[in-house]
This record gives C-alpha cells, sequence and structure tokens, in this order.
C-alpha cells in the first residue's frame, strides 16, 4: 500500500480516552457516559467514524513481535488460513470475520459453529502476511506497542479511510487462540482483533449490548470473534449490503504455475486476481491485471506469479465500486489441488441404510465444493436446511428421519456453480426388528408416531408398559418391558408392508406429568414360528 500523507495522531491517554480503543471495564464507565452526551448513538446501537476503506485500502499485515507467552502457542496449521501460525493467524481470523460470505470452508473458530465471516456486506479484506516493522499510521498493520496504558487494550488510529494502523499493548497477557480455554488474566488476541479491525473499517463504538464494537468489556474478550446483529447492520451501513452481483470465488485448481478459479459474477474481461505476497512489499497484493473469464462469467485460468504465496487470492472485475471486489478465498501456493469449486461427491459413508433404525441415522458425504453448498436433495426432494451440515470443503453430514422408502435412493448436492451427479445409496429393511418414536415426548394434544422396521410381511404387535421391567412369556416372546406381564398393554397390531416398515399413529392422555411410556414391537417374520422376535426399546416422556 503506497504511504499516506502525514498526520497527527491523537495520544493514547490514560483510562482510554481514546474513543476508538477498546477499555476495560469499569475504568471507562463515566468517560463513556460522557462521550454517550456529546454523540447520541444511534437507535440502532452501531455508530460510524465517517472513515471507509476503498479497494486500495484492503490490505492487511501483522508485525509480529508480541512478547507474551501465550500469543504464538498455536502452531497448528489451518488449511483454512495457509501460511500463517500464531497471533498472525488470529489476526487474520479476526478481520475475515469482517467478511461478505463464510472464508472458504468458514472453519478456524471453535466458537463461531456458524463459520467465520459474518459481515454480509461489500467489504473483504487481503491479507497480505507479515510486515518487518510496525509501519506508520496509514500503513494497515496490526502492530504491538510497549507498555500499557490503564484499562485500554488496544486502540486504533484514525481517519482511516488513508490508511490505519491498530496497536496492542505489550502490557497484557494476550491468547492466540484457538482454543477456548483461556488461563486467569488471558486476553483473547483474535476477540480484541475483531473489536479494532471494525474501528478501521468505520465503525465506532456501539451502545448494542453483546455487540462486538460495544466500547468496554470484561472477562477474557473471547465473546468479540463473532460480530452480531447490531455490528452487521453498521459495516452494511458503510458499504452496503452485499448485492448479488458481487463475485465471488467458490473454488480454486492449482496444477503447477496454473491456476483456474470457479466462482460467479466475473467481467467478460478486465479482472484483476490478487494474491497474498510471499514475503516483503508494502502491502499491496500481487495484481495479475487484464484476466477475462469464460464458462459465462464462473472461471478464470492464469498462471501462478512467481511473487505470490499463501494466503488469499480475490478476483477485482472492472470499477471502484466497493462491491468490484469479490470475497476473499483460502490459496495455498505450496500445496497444488483443488478447493470448492463445482460440487463433486467422493464417496459416502455408510452405503446401506435401514428403513428404520433405533438410532437417528446419518450419511456422511466426502468429495470437494461443500463448503458454499446450498441445498441437499435426496430423489429430488429437498431436505431442510437443518437436515444436513458441512466440515470445510470436504465433508457433509445428512440426518435422516424414519422412515425411508427401500431401494436405491440419489443423494445431490447443489452449490451455485450447479448440482453434483447423484450419488446412490442403500436402503433396506432391518435385519433385525427396529422401533423409532417420533419423538421423546408425548401429550394429549399431539400424535406419537412409533415406525417398525422389519422383514416385509412380518407381523407386528406393538406393546407398551409404564415398567422398564423385563416380561418373558416362555416360548413366546420376551420383551423388556412390562414387569412380567403386570403393566404390559398391546396398542395394536398390523403387518409390514412391501416398503419394509410400518406406521403406528396414537395419542395418549389421562396421565400424571412426567409419566414414562416404554414402547417395544414384538414381530413374527414371514415363514417362521414361535418365539415372536423382539425389537429395541423406546420410550416417550408424558407432560400434559
Amino acid at each position: 500500500m503506497p504511504p499516506g500523507h502525514s498526520r497527527s495522531t491523537e495520544s493514547v491517554v490514560p483510562l482510554g480516552c481514546k474513543w476508538n480503543s477498546l477499555s476495560a471495564a469499569p475504568a471507562l464507565l463515566g468517560l463513556v457516559a460522557g462521550f454517550a452526551l456529546a454523540r447520541a448513538p444511534r437507535a440502532a446501537g452501531w455508530t460510524a467514524t465517517g472513515d471507509a476503506l476503498d479497494l486500495e485500502q484492503r490490505d492487511l499485515r501483522v508485525h509480529d513481535v508480541f512478547s507474551a507467552s501465550g500469543a504464538n502457542t498455536n502452531k497448528s496449521p489451518d488449511s483454512n488460513f495457509p501460511g500463517a501460525l500464531g497471533a498472525p493467524l488470529a489476526i487474520w481470523k479476526a478481520a475475515v470475520e469482517w467478511g461478505s460470505e463464510r472464508h472458504g470452508g468458514g472453519g478456524g473458530d471453535p466458537s463461531q459453529l456458524n463459520g467465520l465471516g459474518s459481515g454480509a456486506a461489500n467489504y473483504d479484506p487481503s491479507w497480505q502476511g507479515l510486515a518487518s516493522g510496525p509501519g506508520g499510521p496509514n500503513d494497515n498493520v496490526h502492530a504491538p506497542l510497549s507498555g500499557s496504558a490503564p484499562g485500554v487494550y488496544a486502540f486504533c488510529e484514525t481517519p482511516t479511510s488513508d490508511g490505519w494502523r491498530i496497536r496492542y499493548y505489550q502490557g497484557w497477557q494476550w491468547h492466540g487462540g484457538p482454543g477456548l480455554a483461556l488461563a486467569p488474566g488471558e486476553i483473547d488476541l483474535q476477540g480484541v482483533a475483531t473489536h479494532e479491525h471494525g474501528h478501521a473499517l468505520g465503525l465506532g463504538h456501539s451502545s448494542a449490548a453483546g455487540s462486538t464494537m460495544l466500547a468496554n468489556a470484561t472477562g477474557s474478550l473471547l465473546g468479540l470473534r463473532s460480530i452480531e446483529s447490531d455490528d452487521v447492520a453498521g459495516i452494511a451501513a458503510i458499504y452496503g449490503t452485499k448485492v448479488a452481483t458481487k463475485p465471488r470465488v467458490l473454488g480454486s485448481e492449482l496444477s503447477g504455475t496454473q491456476v483456474v478459479l470457479h466462482g460467479l459474477n466475473f467481467a467478460a474481461g478486465g479482472n484483476e486476481v490478487w494474491f497474498t505476497r510471499r514475503s516483503g512489499g508494502d502491502g499491496t497484493p500481487v495484481v495479475v491485471p487484464a484476466l477475462a473469464s469464460t464458462h459465462g462469467g464462473t472461471r478464470i485460468t492464469l498462471t501462478l506469479p512467481v511473487a505470490a504465496g499463501p494466503g488469499d487470492v480475490l478476483v477485482r472485475r472492472p470499477g471502484s465500486a466497493h462491491a468490484c471486489l469479490s470475497n476473499a478465498w483460502p490459496f495455498d501456493t505450496d500445496h497444488p489441488g483443488t478447493s470448492g469449486g463445482p460440487i463433486a461427491i467422493a464417496g459416502v459413508v455408510p452405503v446401506n441404510l435401514w428403513t428404520v433404525a433405533a438410532n437417528p441415522q446419518s450419511i456422511v458425504l466426502s468429495g470437494s465444493g461443500f463448503a458454499s453448498a446450498t441445498a441437499v436433495a435426496i430423489d429430488g426432494v429437498a431436505l431442510a436446511a437443518g437436515a444436513w451440515s458441512t466440515a470445510g470443503d470436504s465433508t457433509l453430514t445428512i440426518q435422516l428421519s424414519n422412515p425411508m422408502a427401500p431401494g436405491m435412493r440419489a443423494v445431490e448436492v447443489t452449490n451455485p456453480l450447479g448440482t453434483s451427479a447423484p450419488l446412490q445409496v442403500s436402503v433396506l429393511p432391518p435385519t433385525l426388528p427396529a422401533l423409532a418414536l417420533s419423538s421423546p415426548i408425548s401429550s394429549s394434544a399431539k400424535q406419537l408416531h412409533a415406525f417398525v422396521g422389519a422383514e416385509p410381511g412380518s407381523l407386528v404387535w406393538l406393546c407398551a408398559s409404564s415398567s422398564a421391567e423385563p416380561t418373558s412369556l416362555a416360548g413366546i416372546v420376551d420383551l423388556a418391558i412390562g414387569a412380567g406381564g403386570q403393566s404390559l398393554f398391546l396398542l395394536n397390531m398390523w403387518s409390514i408392508d412391501a416398503a419394509g416398515s410400518v406406521t403406528f399413529s396414537f395419542q395418549f392422555s389421562g396421565l400424571p406429568f412426567g409419566t414414562p411410556i416404554h414402547l417395544q414391537a414384538a414381530v413374527l417374520p414371514v415363514g417362521s414360528a414361535l418365539p415372536l422376535a423382539a425389537s429395541n426399546a423406546a420410550t416417550t416422556i408424558f407432560y400434559f
């Protein structure tokens, strides 16, 4: 980044009088109240400084000379943040949390189950690695600062539109993560960096409880890692809510020196591809200009620049608007391969499922392109959003419900680049009778469904009891419920259909609150003689 013009910066005074600093409560409560009187916060909570970063100010670097013993203990590489460890890794994660969408697969922070990258605005950072020094106030560097100021963890030098710098006082015991177990007195570096990076973007302090940009915080500050709805509203007001036409990088391939980027909304020509610089530099990304896209604006092919290193790749289409720059996509120049891109399902575990299972069934898909998955379907029927989840780019887990139709079932996954080829899984009647309930609780106002799976044509007797003591009827059946038959009731009798299952539906009423109802099926398979086979037992609790 070219150096900005010289300017005078506010001095950092005791008790964090700079309103763009993060302060330890309760030392600043009085000063924050005075600030609120001088400049009333918006009803939404967030405030803006009047600054915004144009496309020439999207870079960030870290001067890694943190002296705290816990700042650089994280030596575990993260494929979502290639080439970074310790404090730089924590600060990089903080920056991408403000990004327009999940960063790669979204992983890297166990405290954020929805993934890193929650800004949903037309802003994305360009990670440019390590800086050789703290730089000047316009050099876009996160850097430690010797000493301490009572009540102040860190501060951002303003104004930021022409560049910024964030300083962290060495006097604190910084914790570099990513774990959630901080020792007493440790301060979470990623959480503080997320707050301070918000200042660099043009956000002031917020009055909204729970927001990352709240001026005062206590404890380890780990909770600041994840930006909240008020923070999202603030960044959207500055950069605009992410538009549908914003370019998106959804995958990459590296083979030798050939790079293929997959995505959406690339310009027909004149695209720039930005890479993280391997070393040195002033924060300016390695830029490959004047690139055409193919396949309807979804693919760019280029040669990897020599100066590019592990980090992120972004695409800028012609123009200077915030929405002309894509999201940041992890790109590891040192490990050729494929990340993201079109959905490709390579395998599934297990390959065989049951029409009814006593325990919840799931399948795990392996492949690529899952990080940007938008839909999962079985036999063309879309599953509810809560029925599937991704772990990075290469794993997708599907939770299945009872009963399932027997036969070969086609599983398909869709992302913005298209739908995968169908993968077949086999669904069979269970080898042993199986019982599953629709809910662990029941009431007089709602039907309970009991699903029994067994060989087609089998006869089924569904029994219930308030006792979990066994019943043994010599030569007939052995059950795990019923208290020797003293508390055993026959609810219904039916046969297993060709689909390998039968569903019983009923309602209980008039039972005391909290009564357990134990159910079990006795099954006579086709062509078999007594004794009857018994399914597993299942329990529901009657509440009202």
